[in-house]
């Protein structure tokens, strides 16, 4: 992960922060168990049909997170490939294809949330910092979507409903630690 960028205390930033769960998966479809499922065939067509700019998309290494992106009209300045933001793991097809079973408990995923918050705020001070005006994307997972909203919004954890493939505006704690009430933009760096 790349390390924060100190700047003035003064230095307001707003990075407006989306989601986008994968678009439907062969388990989403009709419940295939295999490890790491692929996108449905209604799947590929709904990834083809997203599009948009974002300057950095941090994508879930899972088959069908990455096949969202790869099959859309997203274009990106910078993609990383973020273990931390697969999906938990509670079914066999939330498994990488080279895993062993196992079961992911609560506190392995808010670890996880919390190593993905710290990311997005150091990709989002160096985009800054770099003369950007970066949007961001997260491809990710709906039960780790969940989470993840819940972490970064802890006086407000009613995640929006997570569809796939469909992006939307995902609140996040400030850089500063202060909550932004505008369109899921963090600000205050």
């Amino acid at each position: 992960m790349s390390r924060p960028i100190s700047m003035p205390a003064n230095h307001q930033l707003e990075v407006p922060v989306y989601f986008c769960r994968h678009a439907e998966s062969t388990y989403n479809a009709h419940g295939d168990s295999s490890p790491d499922v692929p996108l449905s065939e209604r799947g590929r067509a709904q990834a083809k049909a997203l599009s948009g700019h974002y300057h950095i998309v941090l994508c879930s290494p899972m088959q069908r997170a990455r096949q969202t992106i790869e099959l859309s009209k997203i274009t990106y300045s910078k993609m990383l490939v973020v273990p931390e933001l697969r999906e938990v793991v509670s079914v066999s097809s939330d498994q990488l294809a080279h895993e062993r079973s196992w079961h992911e408990t609560r506190s392995q995923a808010q670890e996880r949330c919390a190593a993905v918050l710290q990311l997005l705020k150091s990709e989002a001070a160096a985009a800054a910092a770099a003369g950007g005006s970066p949007r961001i994307l997260l491809v990710s997972h709906c039960v780790f979507g969940g989470r993840l909203y819940a972490h970064c919004n802890a006086d407000s954890p009613r995640c929006p409903k997570l569809r796939n493939a469909a992006i939307v505006p995902f609140p996040v704690t400030t850089l500063s630690g202060q909550k932004s009430q505008r369109n899921g933009k963090m600000a205050g760096l």
